[in-house]
């Protein structure tokens, strides 16, 4: 079933989880901030609970909530960056487990264009984001290519549109807040 913007943030509020198109590949989402949401995505796709997920945010607000402390450098890779950034910090606040890694650190990806943004703009929180696969499986580029088993068990896709774009995983960096840096993926 596809759903619009609206359909998308209540599917979200009734701990539902949806796909959607993100600024790189399909991904699966969920209230971060519920952990029946949380565990349910974790059994659609079959992902060992002791892998962390990413969190996309649309704005600075709602990632600076996120953490203790935002490092000086998180915000100038951000305002440089071309191609999409997730971003590894330390010290996050106030997440249920399964979101916050063993090693007390949050993949974040801030998402300000396209129907993601828009997505993460009318539900005004962040959004878990993992890729819309059974673990192991390749990463979707559209939303057509969402394995059976998971479309049957979603809330809902949105947007109806289909179209891809980067169909690339984002560039991954961790940051420690002494400054050290780490290129997790390119």
């Amino acid at each position: 079933m596809t759903l619009d913007v609206h359909q998308a943030v209540k599917a979200l509020k009734n701990d539902e989880v949806i796909a959607y198109q993100s600024d790189t590949i399909v991904g699966l989402g969920c209230n971060p901030y519920s952990q029946k949401a949380i565990d349910n995505l974790f059994k659609l796709k079959e992902r060992d609970p002791n892998k962390s997920l990413i969190l996309l945010v649309h704005n600075d607000g709602m990632l600076q909530r996120l953490f203790k402390e935002v490092p000086d450098i998180a915000w100038e890779l951000i305002d440089v960056a071309t191609t999409p950034l997730t971003l590894v910090l330390d010290n996050p606040v106030a997440l249920p487990k399964g979101l916050v890694s063993k090693d007390g650190t949050l993949a974040v990806r801030r998402v300000t264009e396209g129907p993601c943004a828009e997505l993460l703009k009318r539900w005004g929180k962040p959004l878990v984001s993992t890729s819309a696969n059974i673990s192991g499986e390749e990463s979707p580029k559209k939303i057509e290519q969402i394995n059976p088993k998971i479309s049957a068990q979603l809330g809902g896709i949105y947007p109806a549109e289909n179209k891809t774009f980067t169909g690339k995983a984002s560039t991954i960096i961790k940051l420690g807040n002494g400054g050290e840096i780490n290129i997790l993926r390119k």
